[in-house]
């Protein structure tokens, strides 16, 4: 039956079997009953879902609030369904452009592509009645069409095997033929390399002969994206998650990467962590003249006008790089009260949370202190000898308006998890964008 039916009804039918739960009859209420077409979809949808499929809660849909023109990327990690504590349906959809679903691994045998998490990803693992992440994303996308969905490959725990396979041209083809085909397969809209970092060290050790490696990396899955691509008639994304230190970035080669890349997502973030022998902003906006700021060289130039300067300075275009920005901070503890807390020795990172949601309900008593050169905020408790670095609205704005006036391609948050309920980050995210 399927296959006597035309080609626009048999992709609805398909549609529908992806998005198998979704509120589809609830749109076909709005149109008029008596159209034919709308009664063969529902009868379609009928046929498609079995009465034990999951219901997929999506919210009634939304025009997009994006600015025009610019990308808006949101990191959703597939760990974060467990339980559903943020389903993918859950995610603002109105309010982006494009989701980079976190992560792929690279097999550590075969160098190949394959699923990160499958027990998330597909309906399995203890998630009884419930459909598997990519389904209800492929669903999310069906509901809003100006929607791309990437497939992000690597990640901080996961580079550890891009080495090998960027290596040779054997493994290298190993790795783009099996990221093409996951994608095909998985219906995704492109790829998104995410590794932790080419030449550096990052949780594994980087070597030299990456640089180049990550080059011809690139060169050979955007030509085999273009292949697969050109089957389908379809352009597939190809990006990567590049590094926001200074020194990594330069290890690589910009001026020719960017040409096989869609954009760069710039991780203008990290600047300090457990590594940090003081207190310091987690990604600042611009450098502090403080003299109490540390000035060894893995700080150098750590903010986020600086790093952008380097891609600049390196090659890449304004109009291929996009904006990293954090929806997560960083809390130290045994911090002593002097410029307080700033630029201060300490005892490690602290527990307690440093998200937005925390700093705006939890730690209200906290004292709140606004950088005017970092154009961020923190918290101290000079008793407790606690001290946050966090972001607020108003810093996420200040960096979404740095994206505008520079003519950068737009902005990339990790993660989606990160943010309020009401999306208080990613609204003043975009008003920057906007240059509102």
């Amino acid at each position: 039956m399927i296959n006597s039916m035309p080609s626009a009804v048999r992709l609805i039918h398909k549609n529908i079997r992806v998005a198998c739960g979704a509120r589809v009859l609830g749109l076909l209420r709005t149109k008029p009953a008596r159209a034919p077409l709308y009664a063969l979809v529902a009868a379609l949808f009928m046929a498609g879902c079995s009465a034990s499929a999951p219901i997929l809660e999506f919210p009634p849909f939304r025009e997009p609030e994006t600015p025009g023109g610019m990308v808006v990327v949101g990191y959703y990690p597939s760990w974060a369904s467990e339980d559903d504590a943020y389903r993918v349906e859950d995610i603002p959809a109105h309010l982006l452009t494009h989701i980079n679903v976190a992560f792929a691994d690279v097999d550590s045998v075969s160098a190949t592509v394959k699923v990160g998490f499958p027990q998330w990803d597909f309906p399995s693992g203890g998630r009884r009645g419930r459909a598997g992440n990519f389904a209800v994303l492929r669903a999310l996308r069906a509901r809003n069409p100006h929607l791309k969905l990437l497939i992000s490959v690597g990640g901080w725990s996961g580079s550890a095997h891009f080495t090998e396979a960027a290596r040779s041209p054997e493994s290298r083809l190993k790795f783009i033929e099996s990221a093409a085909q996951f994608v095909v397969t998985h219906g995704f809209d492109g790829v998104d390399i995410d590794w932790e970092y080419p030449a550096s060290d990052g949780l594994q050790a980087g070597h030299a002969r990456d640089t180049r490696n990550f080059t011809l990396l690139l060169s050979e899955l955007r030509a085999e994206l273009d292949r697969v691509g050109e089957e389908r008639n379809k352009h597939y994304l190809l990006t990567i998650a590049a590094p926001g230190a200074a020194a990594m970035a330069e290890r690589l080669e910009l001026a020719e990467i960017h040409r096989y890349l869609d954009w760069l997502n710039v991780m203008t973030y990290d600047y300090a962590g457990y590594w940090s022998e003081k207190t310091n902003f987690n990604a600042p906006l611009y450098a502090s003249s403080s003299p109490r700021e540390p000035a060894d060289s893995l700080l150098a130039r750590a903010n986020v006008h600086d790093t952008i300067e380097v891609y600049l300075n390196g090659g890449v275009p304004a109009s291929k790089i996009v904006l990293g920005v954090p929806f997560f901070g960083k809390s130290w503890k045994g911090v002593v009260g002097e410029n307080d807390g700033l630029f201060q020795k300490n005892d490690g990172l602290s527990d307690i949370g440093a998200s937005w949601v925390s700093v705006s309900t939890v730690h209200e008593k906290m004292a709140h202190h606004w950088d005017e050169e970092a154009q961020v905020p923190w918290l101290h408790d000079a008793e407790a000898g606690l001290w946050v670095s966090y972001e607020s609205p108003r810093s996420i704005g200040l960096k979404g308006a740095y994206a505008l006036e520079r003519g950068l391609a737009g902005a990339m948050f990790w993660e989606l998890t990160g943010d309020s309920s009401s999306n208080e980050l990613l609204r003043a995210l975009l008003l920057g964008l906007s240059g509102e």
